[in-house]
């Protein structure tokens, strides 16, 4: 037989199992509906009703001890019967998808050092394989050939090439592309070199936007390795695993930076670790569909304009490079989110990445200048510029308090219950608007980085020289007026409490070479 007949037998006997697959299921009362997902049933219990439920009860049994015994006694053996895969079945599975394997260890080998898996041997690979093919075709028959010749390209591309198509699956949760703001939403992107669908995910059927979970699905080619050995062991050396690693966190960086797009678009949520698929040869208990399920309750749907914004703000973190340039700005922001309320960390985290990005360059006077600078860019209006000023001071203090281990609680409660004129009784709807205003200033703040990066490419440069860089350059000031104004003021409010500063208020206008008309 030739191997292309060989080829159209084998997808013959896998089409006629998964029908097998799905009577049985049906007799015997497991409920299993076209929204849900193969990768929902654990894949030992897959292997045993593809056992019951395909090679028609023919057993087996064997011998084994019942015991550890000792050499030198009589061993005592137990009967142990079983269902095994059809020998034709495996014959036709290795010529045609093992054709270059024997019966050798067989590795593969990647980033994924968990995945390794040591000895395969042609059963487990074929319930791999089977598994796989069910998960793509299990309502769609007609669709089998085309699976089947994908999975089979995906493990010669790997023996041939060296690399692997991995499927990542993101999950937003508190985010809906489903309900009744919208139906269904299913547009595709570019990360990087890598290309992503928001799609919604069920494993339980019922069809209620508040059960299905937002996934961002995409692709990504990574590095991996098939071979054989006749010896235990890993046979991949160190450079080989180094390489490995760096191709996966170039993938992982790329939706890092698609979640801060996610983020500057004001969609709060946690960063989940991406939940991996990879190609069906790998230990498909690796991939837990479980890990998918939506965590947070929805409080925002996802449109389509919504996502053509998300899609320009990562084109817009990808050109800046800000990722290379100052990882410690962009990580400093994405912490921030991964707070699920106000607490200590979130005050520190959400203060200190402002103080980051409005100081750099110097130490000298980092309070003022971390004032001076952000209420530059966060005011429009020179009125609303002296709010923003002393509301920065307050959460500079209050930071202060954290870090140190006062009672900040205490004092951040007085300063909301004043700030939102709330006097008695419960403050939590009052500590969510206060965190939604709070993070609408990171957010601004990061857009007009990112968006000056990609102007002048020397801007961080030209940062670190100029210690006061955002107020001598920023719309507000640019009016003289407004600088007068506010240098005036500024002046006023020092000579106030000399007490307090001295004589700073001269050093600081010969450090900055402010002039101020008397």
């Amino acid at each position: 037989m030739t191997l292309s007949n060989k080829t159209v037998l084998l997808v013959k006997i896998l089409k006629d199992d998964i029908e097998k697959l799905k009577v049985g299921f049906q007799e015997n009362g497991i409920e299993f509906s076209e929204k849900d997902y193969i990768y929902s049933v654990n894949f030992n219990l897959f292997i045993e009703l593809t056992k019951e439920f395909c090679f028609e009860n023919k057993t087996e049994t064997v011998y084994r001890p019942t015991s550890i015994i000792s050499p030198d006694t009589e061993s005592k053996l137990a009967p142990i019967t079983f269902i095994p895969v059809p020998e034709e079945r495996l014959q036709l599975f290795k010529d045609v998808i093992l054709i270059n394997f024997d019966e050798k260890y067989i590795y593969s080998m990647s980033y994924f050092r968990l995945t390794r898996s040591g000895t395969y041997n042609r059963k487990e690979l074929y319930y791999r394989f089977f598994y796989a093919l069910c998960h793509e075709t299990f309502w769609q028959t007609n669709e089998i050939e085309e699976v089947f010749n994908s999975l089979l390209e995906q493990w010669n591309r790997a023996l041939e090439h060296n690399k692997m198509t991995v499927d990542l699956f993101l999950p937003l949760d508190s985010i809906s592309v489903k309900g009744s703001a919208i139906i269904t939403i299913e547009d595709k992107f570019q990360v990087g070199h890598i290309s992503g669908v928001i799609v919604e995910m069920t494993a339980n059927g019922i069809d209620d936007w508040r059960f299905y979970t937002s996934i961002i699905s995409c692709k990504a080619e990574l590095l991996t390795k098939i071979h054989t050995s006749d010896t235990s062991g890993d046979p991949t050396n160190k450079d080989e695993k180094d390489k490995y690693e760096l191709q996966y966190q170039e993938a992982f960086k790329e939706l890092h930076l698609l979640v801060n797009a996610f983020y500057i678009n004001e969609f709060d949520f946690r960063w989940r670790s991406p939940v991996i698929k990879l190609p069906w040869w790998f230990d498909p208990e690796l991939y837990n569909f479980k890990d998918l399920q939506r965590q947070q309750h929805v409080d925002k749907f996802l449109k389509k304009e919504v996502i053509d914004k998300i899609s320009t703000m990562y084109s817009e973190l990808k050109k800046s490079n800000i990722i290379e340039k100052d990882r410690v700005i962009l990580n400093g922001y994405y912490r921030i989110f991964q707070h699920g309320m106000i607490d200590a960390y979130f005050i520190i985290d959400t203060t200190t990445f402002l103080e980051a990005l409005y100081t750099k360059g110097s130490r000298d006077y980092v309070k003022l200048r971390f004032r001076l600078n952000a209420a530059s860019i966060l005011a429009k209006y020179r009125k609303k510029f002296w709010k923003v000023y002393n509301f920065l001071g307050k959460m500079y203090d209050i930071r202060s308090n954290a870090v140190h281990g006062s009672n900040w609680m205490m004092e951040f409660e007085e300063y909301v219950r004043k700030r939102y004129y709330v006097k008695e009784g419960d403050i939590t709807s009052v500590i969510i608007r206060f965190r939604k205003e709070f993070i609408s200033y990171l957010n601004f703040s990061l857009m007009y980085i990112i968006k000056s990066m990609n102007k002048n490419t020397e801007i961080l440069k030209e940062m670190n020289k100029d210690p006061l860089y955002f107020f001598n350059n920023s719309k507000l000031t640019s009016v003289e007026k407004n600088r007068k104004e506010i240098l005036k003021e500024l002046k006023q409010r020092y000579e106030k409490s000399k007490y307090v500063y001295e004589n700073q208020w001269e050093e600081l206008r010969a450090l900055f070479n402010i002039k101020v008309n008397s």
